[in-house]
């Protein structure tokens, strides 16, 4: 992907309505398996033009999923909702505008 961090690798890769979003995270050698990832918003047809969560000027950012050691398996997205699976239990995500 344009832009994506060298230093940065993800397990689970999916499109989620003008997002792409990310889970399992690698960063540079230490897996944050419970991490999830999201770009800044994409034009309808193009990639986000970064991923970068430091950066003020974009809504891209993560968040670690806390309440469970399992690692992310899976996302799908489901109506309004993402699903992201982890080997334990699953989270409902919903997109606030």
């Amino acid at each position: 992907l344009p832009n994506w961090n060298t230093n940065t690798t993800a397990r689970v890769v999916r499109s989620f309505k003008a997002y792409v979003v990310a889970g399992d995270i690698t960063v540079s050698t230490t897996r944050y398996g419970n991490r999830f990832m999201w770009s800044g918003v994409a034009s309808p047809g193009g990639l986000p033009a970064t991923y970068d969560p430091t950066l003020i000027t974009d809504d891209a950012g993560y968040f670690d999923l806390a309440d469970t050691d399992g690692t992310i398996i899976d996302m799908k997205p489901l109506n309004d909702y993402l699903i992201v699976y982890n080997v334990i239990v699953f989270f409902a995500i919903h997109l606030i505008q």
